[in-house]
C-alpha cells in the first residue's frame, strides 16, 4: 500500500486529522523549532507519512533551497521498517522537489557506513560524492541526485548487460538516464525461462513482445503473448511470465518508477555485451533474489512446498 505524505503546518499540526503516536508528537514539536530557524515556504516543510490510517514514519526538507540544493530527510518510526517506507518517503520527496524546481539539486545525508539508509537512496539514483560535517552527530556521508537533461541513445548491442536467473537483461535506460521516472530494458528469455508469480509494490511494469511468445498469468488467468503484444501491471498485481514454447523470446520490459533495476544490478551476473544466452541458474543466484527482492518490494509467491 502506496503511503501519503501530510503536510505538518506552521503550528507544528498535520493538516489533516490524524491520530498521532508519541513519536509523531514529538516531531510536529521538534519541526516547529525548525520553521522557526528556516521559515515556512511550501512545499520546503516537514511531513508525516500516512498509511492505511496509520503514521509510520516523517520526512521533510530541511530548508527551502539554498544555492541551487535542497536536501532530504527521512525517518521511519520503529515497528514499520524493512516495509519500503523510507524508500517511498525518498521517492515522493524527490518528486515534490522536481514539480516545484525541476532544476534543483537534490542531497541527503547518512551515517558514514552503509545502511537502510543508504540502500534507500542508492536504489533512488543517489551517489555518494563525499564527507560532509553535521553539527549532531559529526562526519556524515553526503549524497546527492544529479539531473540529466542529456538524450540517452542506445546502439544495438550497446547498454549494461546481465544475466538474471538464466534471462538476458540488457539495459537501454536506467534512473540516472531517466531522473527517475522509469527503466527499460530487452529481455532475452529462453525457453522455460521466466520468473515465479510475485507481486511489484512500488512500481508499474509493462512488456512489450518483440519476437516469439511469452506466456502470462495474470490473477490467476493464462494469457499467450506473441510479438506485437503489449501488457501492463499496474502495482500490486499478482502476475508472472514464462516461455512456454521452444525457442527463445525477445521482450522489452519496463518499469516506472525506476529503481527496480537496481534489484537486477545487484544480483545480476555480467556478460558481454551483445551476449543473448545466459548459462543456466546456479541455486545461489536463485536464493540470492529470493533474500534481495524483498528489500526492493517484491514479494515472490512461490508455489506450496517449492
Amino acid at each position: 500500500m502506496d503511503i501519503r505524505l501530510i503536510e505538518i503546518g506552521p503550528d507544528g499540526r498535520p493538516v489533516e486529522e490524524l491520530t498521532l503516536p508519541e513519536v509523531a508528537r514529538s516531531v510536529c514539536e521538534a519541526t516547529v523549532g525548525v520553521y522557526r530557524k528556516t521559515g515556512f515556504v511550501r512545499p520546503w516543510v516537514g511531513y508525516l507519512a500516512e498509511q492505511d490510517g496509520q503514521v509510520v514514519g516523517t520526512c521533510a526538507f530541511k530548508s527551502p533551497p539554498q544555492g541551487g540544493r535542497v536536501e532530504i530527510a527521512y525517518f521511519t518510526f520503529p515497528e514499520y521498517e524493512g516495509k519500503g517506507v523510507a524508500t517511498q518517503m525518498a521517492r515522493q520527496l524527490v518528486q515534490i522537489a522536481r514539480d516545484a524546481d525541476s532544476g534543483v539539486g537534490i542531497v541527503a545525508q547518512t551515517l558514514p557506513h552503509e545502511n537502510a539508509s543508504t540502500s534507500v537512496l542508492w536504489k533512488l539514483g543517489f551517489r555518494r560524492v563525499g564527507m560532509a560535517h553535521d553539527d549532531e552527530v559529526g562526519e556524515v556521508w553526503e549524497w546527492t541526485m544529479t539531473v540529466t537533461n542529456q538524450p540517452t541513445m542506445r546502439k544495438p548491442s550497446e547498454g549494461r548487460t546481465i544475466a538474471v536467473v538464466g534471462d538476458v537483461y540488457r539495459f537501454l535506460a536506467t534512473g540516472e538516464d531517466t531522473n527517475g521516472k522509469y527503466a527499460l530494458w530487452e529481455a532475452v528469455v529462453p525457453p522455460g525461462g521466466g520468473p515465479p508469480p510475485h507481486v511489484h509494490s512500488r512500481e508499474e511494469e509493462g512488456f512489450y513482445i518483440l519476437d516469439g511468445e511469452i506466456t502470462f498469468t495474470v490473477n490467476g488467468e493464462r494469457v499467450v503473448a506473441t510479438a506485437g503484444t503489449f501488457a501492463n501491471m499496474p502495482v500490486g498485481t499478482p502476475h508472472s511470465f514464462k516461455n512456454e514454447s521452444d525457442r527463445p523470446a525477445r521482450m522489452l520490459i519496463s518499469v516506472a518508477p525506476a529503481g527496480l533495476e537496481k534489484m537486477f544490478f545487484e544480483v545480476g551476473v555480467p556478460v558481454a555485451q551483445g551476449a543473448t544466452t545466459a548459462l543456466p541458474p546456479t541455486k545461489q543466484e536463485i536464493e540470492k533474489l529470493l533474500e534481495v527482492a524483498p528489500r526492493y518490494g517484491i514479494e515472490i509467491r512461490l508455489p506450496h512446498g517449492a
